[in-house]
């Protein structure tokens, strides 16, 4: 808090205290070398624009040969907010090596031009953005406030910006965005390049290539482009993921150039043991016996927690380190100072040391990029001890456990002096685990004693630890106790936080315990009080995205999150039989909610694990399936009784009369439809018998048919009656817990019975006429597979649309899959099978036909 403060108020002296500097800048006609675009601006829509003002013109221009920037803006007010938001200029530059020349300011009202430059009027401000993590970088502002701007006013501003960063050598290299979060009426942008100096240009994404032409001495590349479209910014997206259009250059052919330039600016110093830092390194030494992943673990602990992470990256040393003895001495420095110190107090012993340039938000796709120095924001060091390797980040603090686990962040693609001439992939490694285990355990009047345990292992537990060692136990203690208070307002703590720290084994454990006083809310709906039981722990590394997000998904990794929900009923009232268990496994993430009982416990445990630090583009819609219904998956509400414990819903309860009642009154209506009607019909559907006069006898397919029918019977007598989803008393109640309409899903479960019942009574009344070989067989089945697939589908579509959280597709597709081809296989075979038109040829004979027709015969025989 206290740095904080000191940066806070350093921050405000610079910026707020400085004394206007008209002598940091200059004025001075456009340079001569500056081309003027062919097109003309186009006006975009205004639909798109924010802020009351939009950009009519951008220019961005680059001359290698005098290492100058030339800037030029149009920007137009079209209603009164634009006064506000469009009246300032900054112009940012680094008064090391930079100086500001402005060209024009100039406001264009009613086609009058009227001058607002005035450099008495310009004052310097410093802008350290990266103040707030101790880097200093000495960027200045020169800022101007334009007086008297009116509504329909054109803003023409023009400068040059002198002077490149010597630290790169006179190499050049650069980017530039082509789009814009909103459109522009005209970007044009110029690199003029002297002919004996060989600059490499790549487009990304859907940028045009330059138009190239040759200019006296030098080759000039363009781009001129009218009605910029805006790009989209979606949450959660990569930080390497560009949803708008860029172009970049580079002077460096490959990477082994950076990687060249990078220790030369960065030697790693042989450090002389007769001075304060060559003493340290050999008292260190003789300390760890000579054993080198000793001495690897003392020197390490040493740069990462006594050395203090603050950078003056001014001028040549944004890219360039201290001398590791200033470092030594001062104790604080940045990444660069940090690593060159590490490397040559290991070098010192004879330990490979070689450093490495990462960027800390861009871990993928720097393999099609064109070499840059550009590409690194960070420097770490590979260690080689007896030939095994190992990466170690210099700047992060507190870290436990072996050194030769020690935790490092995933950087993906790095540059090492190690391998010169091309990226190398830093590995992955899932070790950053989080388990936590919430116990409420009920009590009456809706009391509750709530237990937190939470063990973080690995680059978790470096983490907790600093946020332990940097924040005030008091502090501390409030922010566990405030989360707790926004689920369940009357919260209150139990006992002191408590924490156990194993620096050996890199593992931190947390101890919380609150009582909690009328847990639950009350459901104005059903009336019942209601115990909410949130993930929240876990939402906080599943992004939520946009209805229409675009690109991959950014994620945390690496990762391993286990977290358990317990409940401990009242009076150890035992809970009824509870299980449902989901799993999904993906290519970047593994996700599991798992639900059980055990006595008076039930359990509701997560787990998630990120296998990788994004969910490619190809797969978000299974992260949407996957996570879209939030409530479904991390939401579980129980409701309590009056005695403060929780009431259940059993999957297997007591049967239901009034299921059976259902069930038995479709059977009976079904029963005397076809009795009285049906049975003593002729065929007119599908397949009519043949007249020949004899009976074929069945050949083997038709046979097989009459055993897939018995299966069927089987399975679905087995399904409907083993699973009590629909007889037991459970099912008219459920819709309370779901939160659907009470009506509309009793009005699906009655129908679901009476489907299910029509279907059984018709595969069994098949088999009935298979036996008798009757003529009406081959119709009736065929009209029993219509009926079976148009209900399972309907019901599926009505399910899915009422259940969206509580049903997929992928647990019926199976089913649904095997009961389409069966139909079809044997459908097909009625239709077109010989066999079953001569086998099925028997007509409905009533009883009196019957004993007509024995008469006869008895009449036949005495004639004999």
């Amino acid at each position: 808090m206290k740095a904080n403060l000191l940066k806070f108020l350093l921050f405000f002296f610079l910026v707020f205290i400085s004394p206007y500097a008209s002598g940091q800048f200059s004025q001075s006609a456009v340079p001569s070398w500056v081309l003027a675009p062919d097109s003309k601006p186009v006006k975009p829509d205004l639909e798109d624009i924010n802020d009351g003002y939009y950009i009519e013109s951008y220019e961005y221009q680059v001359d290698l040969a005098s290492k100058t920037r030339f800037y030029r803006t149009a920007k137009v007010i079209f209603d009164n907010a634009g006064t506000e938001n469009a009246g300032n200029i900054s112009v940012y530059y680094n008064p090391e090596y930079q100086k500001v020349i402005f060209h024009e300011l100039v406001v264009l009202r009613n086609g009058v031009r009227i001058n607002k430059l005035n450099l008495q009027k310009i004052k310097q401000l410093s802008v350290e953005d990266d103040l707030t993590r101790s880097i200093y970088n000495g960027m200045k502002s020169a800022y101007i406030i334009i007086d008297d701007l009116r509504n329909e006013d054109k803003i023409i501003c023009s400068y040059s910006v002198q002077g490149f960063n010597g630290v790169f050598q006179n190499k050049f290299c650069d980017y530039y965005n082509l789009q814009s979060y909103e459109p522009i009426g005209q970007v044009f942008v110029a690199y003029i390049v002297p002919e004996d100096r060989q600059v490499h240009f790549k487009e990304y994404k859907d940028a045009p290539k330059p138009t190239i032409e040759n200019r006296g001495t030098n080759k000039v590349y363009t781009w001129d482009l009218v009605d910029t479209k805006k790009a989209t910014y979606y949450y959660n997206s990569p930080s390497w993921y560009s949803s708008y259009d860029y172009i970049e250059c580079s002077e460096y052919k490959n990477w082994k150039e950076v990687s060249d330039w990078i220790l030369q600016i960065n030697p790693i110093v042989t450090i002389q043991p007769n001075n304060p830092l060559g003493q340290y390194v050999e008292r260190a030494w003789k300390e760890s016996r000579g054993e080198p992943y000793a001495y690897l673990t003392k020197v390490t602990d040493f740069v990462q927690n006594e050395i203090r992470y603050m950078g003056v990256e001014v001028g040549e040393y944004s890219h360039r380190a201290n001398n590791p003895h200033r470092v030594f001495e001062q104790r604080y420095g940045d990444c660069k100072d940090k690593s060159v110190l590490l490397a040559s107090m290991l070098k010192a012993k004879g330990i490979g040391a070689d450093l490495v340039l990462a960027n800390t938000s861009h871990e993928y796709g720097l393999r099609d990029r064109l070499p840059s120095p550009l590409h690194f924001n960070h420097m770490i060091v590979e260690i080689n001890v007896d030939g095994r390797h190992q990466f170690i980040d210099p700047t992060i603090t507190n870290q436990g456990g072996n050194i030769k686990e020690r935790y490092l962040p995933y950087y993906g693609d790095v540059l090492t002096s190690r391998v010169r001439d091309e990226l190398i992939g830093v590995g992955k490694e899932a070790n950053k685990r989080i388990k936590i285990v919430e116990t409420y355990q009920l009590d009456k009047n809706y009391k509750a004693l709530l237990t937190v345990n939470t063990i973080y292992e690995g680059g978790s537990a470096d983490e907790i630890r600093s946020y332990f060692k940097t924040t005030a136990k008091n502090q501390v203690q409030k922010s566990y106790l405030d989360y707790y208070t926004r689920l369940y307002p009357k919260t209150k703590k139990k006992e002191n936080i408590r924490f156990e720290d194993d620096l050996k084994n890199n593992v931190f454990k947390v101890y919380e315990v609150y009582s909690i006083e009328d847990i639950g809310t009350v459901d104005s709906q059903v009336g019942k009080r209601v115990l909410p039981l949130y993930a929240n722990q876990l939402t906080t590394y599943i992004p939520e995205l946009e209805p229409d997000h675009v690109g991959p998904i950014s994620l945390q990794y690496p990762l391993s999150f286990d977290y358990s929900i317990k409940i401990v009923n009242v009076d150890g009232k035992p809970f009824d039989t509870v299980a449902d268990n989901h799993f999904q496994e993906r290519s970047a993430y593994s996700y599991g909610k798992h639900i059980s009982t055990i006595g008076d416990t039930l359990k509701i445990n997560y787990q998630f694990s990120i296998h990788s630090s994004f969910v490619e583009e190809k797969d978000v819609a299974l992260y949407n399936e996957d996570f879209s219904n939030r409530d479904d998956q991390f939401y579980n509400g129980y409701f309590l009784a009056e005695d403060g414990g929780v009431e259940v819903i059993s999957p297997v309860g007591s049967p239901s009369l009034l299921s059976y009642g259902i069930l038995l009154l479709t059977l009976i209506v079904g029963l005397v439809f076809i009795i009285k009607f049906y049975h003593k019909t002729e065929p007119k559907y599908f397949v009519l018998p043949e007249n020949n006069g004899y009976e074929e006898s069945m050949n083997g397919w038709t046979s097989f048919l009459g055993f897939g029918l018995v299966a069927s019977l089987i399975r679905l007598l087995i399904s409907f009656f083993t699973d009590d989803s629909l007889l037991n008393e459970n099912v008219w109640i459920v819709s309370t817990y779901l939160g659907v309409n009470s009506v509309l899903y009793n009005t699906v479960v009655v129908c679901e019975i009476i489907g299910n019942a029509l279907v059984i009574l018709s595969f069994g009344y098949c088999l009935v006429l298979y036996f008798q070989k009757r003529d009406i067989f081959p119709q009736t089945l065929l009209f029993t597979f219509i009926f079976n697939l148009a209900f399972v589908i309907i019901d599926t579509v009505v399910a899915h649309y009422m259940l969206p959280g509580h049903f997929s597709f992928n647990t019926v597709a199976a089913d649904l899959f095997r009961m389409i081809l069966f139909s079809l296989i044997w459908g097909s075979y009625i239709l077109k099978s010989q066999n079953v038109k001569n086998v099925f040829v028997r007509k409905y004979r009533s009883n009196e036909e019957k004993v007509i027709n024995t008469h006869d015969w008895e009449n036949i025989k005495e004639l004999d």
